[in-house]
């Protein structure tokens, strides 16, 4: 008798702290998930917006430099352009284990496609005055432009598929846990 007006003493205090640690567990992998879906929500937009700077940029052409007004003050288009181009290579190697397989290879593509697209034979500037200097250039960075428009479509569509997908996935999962405990 006194054993089980003991237990019925330490069973709330039992059931307090089971429901406690459950919560707890429960609340920080949800805290988890979160922030590594904001994690990967953030590596999508950095490769993303760095392929759209430099669709605009080109090659940012050196003997004419344009200023912007930014928050650090003035910068040039080559600036902005160069500041992607880390970026994206970057983001491709420290930010890859966020990305599907699909959208890291379309990446990685789009790198070797750009290095390819943008390189300028020096022997052709041989003998060019500024004007024809320039027409080189900017040739090369029209074809940058192409590739990388090219690619930022194609990596749009990869990446609305990734996150689409993740977000439909993480809440059937839930869904057949809640079901299937019934």
């Amino acid at each position: 008798m006194v054993s089980s007006e003991w237990l019925l003493r330490l069973l709330p205090a039992f059931i307090a702290f089971a429901g406690a640690w459950w919560g707890t567990r429960w609340g920080f992998s949800k805290y988890k998930k979160e922030k590594f879906w904001d994690a990967t929500l953030k590596s999508y937009s950095n490769v993303l917006t760095s392929i759209e700077i430099i669709s605009f940029f080109g090659l940012a052409d050196e003997h004419k430099r344009v200023l912007y007004q930014g928050e650090g003050g003035l910068t040039s288009d080559s600036a902005i352009f160069n500041a992607a181009i880390r970026e994206l290579i970057a983001a491709s190697y420290s930010q890859s284990l966020y990305f599907s397989l699909e959208f890291n290879g379309l990446v990685r593509d789009f790198i070797v496609k750009a290095n390819v697209s943008s390189v300028i034979n020096h022997d052709d500037l041989i003998g060019e005055d500024e004007d024809g200097i320039r027409s080189i250039i900017y040739r090369q960075s029209e074809k940058l432009k192409a590739v990388a428009f090219e690619s930022l479509e194609l990596l749009n569509v990869q990446a609305k598929k990734d996150i689409r997908g993740h977000g439909i996935r993480e809440k059937m999962s839930c869904l057949k846990k809640i079901v299937w405990r019934r």
